[in-house]
């Protein structure tokens, strides 16, 4: 398909982290903020991003001092015991939240597309896609993330420009009780959302940088920079506009709130009578994006660590296995409930600690 030597650009870096950060949490983040913090929603939206960001900071500096591929940067600083731990670790959580994202996947099918439909119809096809791109490579992934960023980004901004005229900027004036033990928790839901942006720790060793670009200083870390601006302003925009429709009532009993801003923009002479489609594309493509990112990563955190075994054996067993936790999840309201309770205590931590002790450990002489 494309020459496989493994190197992302530049460019593919930046709109690879934007796909991945801010997919599958514009979603359903409307209603998430808005059934915790009402309409004071604007403020944990920002917090949570700005906690983020120190995040993401922090997983740079680690990521500069690994400098290459992570799994085997485990095993030579924390020995093979210990580095099995920690990917055996990082593979069961790649494994519940690509399991969770196939069911986002699944429930948008079923109610937009393809209602009536069983799950394992819809899932099959979407987990060869996906299999496929990881199969291909990581310059495979990166090339097909950088085409899509079009056909993803540019109907969603249509779409919300068409809808401009429609909203109420009353709407996002705060009002009624404000509640900091709300704003806390709703900042705390936002941050997790965040958790995709640990990809960045993986990129490494796969980037394509000429000697002038080594010289101009760190490249990766600007372009993943950019990507996570870009991705905190579409959330802000698609929040309010959201919110600006359809109110704060309306918008936290939605399950998928940003899907009813279709109905409300219109598209000059009738230059397409379906816009809902167009919405529908920004998501599957999105989805994707993070379903692909997980079975890539979960796939070569394996291969690196069972030398010799096929990449092939590696990736269908990982899909397999998260297609069967995507259909013993059930529904996506109760899914979604017990996905945020395991992201808090059980996730976020573990993603935090680990790349916290690459940071302490005091760096072995690789031999």
């Amino acid at each position: 398909m494309f020459a496989e030597n493994n190197r992302l650009s530049i460019p593919q870096v930046k709109r690879m982290f934007l796909i991945e950060v801010f997919s599958t949490f514009s979603l359903t983040m409307p209603a998430i903020v808005t059934r915790e913090a009402g309409y004071y929603g604007i403020y944990p939206l920002l917090i949570g991003s700005l906690l983020a960001g120190v995040y993401l900071l922090f997983l740079l500096v680690v990521g500069k001092k690994v400098g290459g591929n992570y799994g085997d940067y485990l095993r030579e600083q924390f020995g093979k015991g210990i580095q099995t731990v920690m990917i055996l670790l990082y593979l069961l959580r790649f494994l519940i939240k690509s399991a969770y994202t196939a069911l986002i996947f699944i429930t948008l099918i079923q109610m937009n597309l393809l209602k009536g439909q069983g799950k394992i119809q819809i899932l099959l096809p979407f987990l060869l896609l996906c299999g496929f791109v990881a199969y291909e490579g990581m310059e495979t992934r990166g090339r097909i993330l950088e085409l899509l960023a079009f056909f993803i980004f540019v109907p969603l901004l249509v779409t919300v420009f068409l809808s401009l005229t429609e909203v109420s900027m009353v709407e996002w004036l705060p009002k009624g009780t404000f509640s900091w033990e709300k704003i806390v928790r709703t900042s705390g839901f936002v941050f997790l959302t965040y958790s995709p942006m640990e990809f960045v720790l993986f990129y490494g060793g796969n980037v394509s940088m000429s000697e002038e670009m080594k010289k101009q200083g760190n490249q990766v870390g600007r372009a993943v920079g950019k990507g996570y601006a870009l991705a905190v302003v579409f959330h802000v925009v698609l929040f309010l506009t959201t919110i600006g429709l359809f109110g704060v009532q309306m918008t936290k009993d939605s399950m998928f709130p940003a899907f009813a801003i279709m109905e409300t923009a219109k598209l000059p002479a009738d230059f397409i009578s379906r816009l809902d489609i167009l919405l529908i594309a920004f998501w599957v493509f999105s989805i994707f994006g993070v379903m692909s990112g997980y079975s890539t990563y979960g796939m070569w955190l394996v291969k690196d660590m069972v030398k010799g075994k096929k990449k092939g054996i590696i990736l269908t067993v990982f899909l397999l296995l998260s297609g069967g936790l995507t259909l013993l999840f059930g529904n996506l309201a109760t899914a979604t409930d017990w996905f945020f309770r395991y992201l808090m205590w059980i996730d976020v931590p573990i993603g935090v600690f680990i790349p916290l002790l690459v940071f302490l450990k005091k760096k072995r002489r690789r031999t």
